[in-house]
């Protein structure tokens, strides 16, 4: 049975989630935006500049991801290694979902339990539909003059600094430590 994700939610978490959803239409005009093809654009360009990894392209990390989105009940997102020592992972996307990992980040974790650890933490993102929320919540904090050039660059362009990375600090990675625990049920179970 896939994991529900009200079992790790933070509160804070999922009262952000309903004020964002009790906006009149923002949720709609959210969804549009995302829609404009913002999802296509950056699969492009991952295509350009990253590794997708698949079954036969570096099996040995991509086999982590399948078993682990099937636990959480997620498609599983598109998943890429970024050639950049920065050790990072972020998801991106809504409908069509996106996972990063960096060589830096792997060549800082310690075992695969890490790693798993990891992967699970941005599949909780995902779960979870941060990066709509975000997007919403992002698009609702700025000056209207602000919003056209906000959207297309730091959507679009996902380099570790840039603002979906506040995320990383943000009420939304309060549940993490509730996360990590759960991959080692996850593991127990997997195995």
């Amino acid at each position: 049975m896939p994991i529900n994700y009200r079992e790790f939610i933070h509160p804070e978490d999922e009262a952000a989630r309903q004020q964002l959803e009790a906006v009149p239409g923002f949720q709609n005009a959210t969804k549009w935006f995302m829609d404009l093809g913002i999802e296509t654009y950056c699969h492009g360009l991952f295509m350009g500049e990253k590794i997708r990894l698949s079954p036969t392209q570096l099996p040995e990390l991509y086999n982590h991801l399948p078993p682990i989105c099937r636990k959480f009940g997620i498609t599983e997102p598109e998943f890429y290694l970024e050639m950049n020592p920065g050790p990072n992972a972020y998801t991106l996307g809504d409908k069509r979902t996106f996972l990063v990992v960096t060589s830096g980040l792997l060549s800082h974790v310690k075992n695969d339990d890490e790693l798993v650890a990891v992967l699970a933490h941005e599949c909780g993102h995902i779960l979870c539909r941060h990066v709509f929320y975000r997007t919403m919540a992002s698009l609702a904090s700025r000056p209207a003059s602000l919003r056209a050039s906000w959207m297309f660059s730091s959507l679009c362009i996902m380099e570790p600094s840039s603002e979906i990375s506040i995320c990383r600090t943000s009420f939304f990675e309060v549940w993490e430590t509730r996360i990590v625990d759960m991959v080692a049920s996850v593991r127990k179970k997997i195995r």
